[in-house]
């Protein structure tokens, strides 16, 4: 009787627990649907304007979030913080500030 109790709690927990490749899939889920959210409210309150060289951006692929002061620097992903740039202008960006 002992053996299947064992057995049980085993197969319950498999059962309700998520594994790690789960978590990381439903974590890059949300963060996705977190910086589309983010694109769209830019993109509703200033326009598809590149904040770096000033050029529209004609092409959503290549919009990027940039974000103000820098994630590696302390800044977080918040609306305050981010502004629309081509993929080109962000890469170049790298992680300075805006005053760098």
């Amino acid at each position: 009787m002992a053996k299947w109790k064992s057995y049980k709690r085993k197969f319950t927990y498999n059962k309700y627990h998520k594994s790690s490749e789960e978590w990381l899939k439903h974590d890059s889920i949300k963060d996705m649907k977190e910086r589309q959210f983010i694109k769209r409210q830019l993109i509703n309150s200033k326009g598809a304007i590149c904040a770096l060289c000033g050029e529209p951006i004609e092409d959503m692929k290549e919009c990027t979030i940039d974000h103000i002061v820098p994630v590696s620097k302390g800044g977080l992903t918040t609306l305050d913080n981010c502004q629309l740039a081509h993929q080109k202008c962000n890469l170049l960006k790298g992680n300075l500030t805006n005053e760098e």
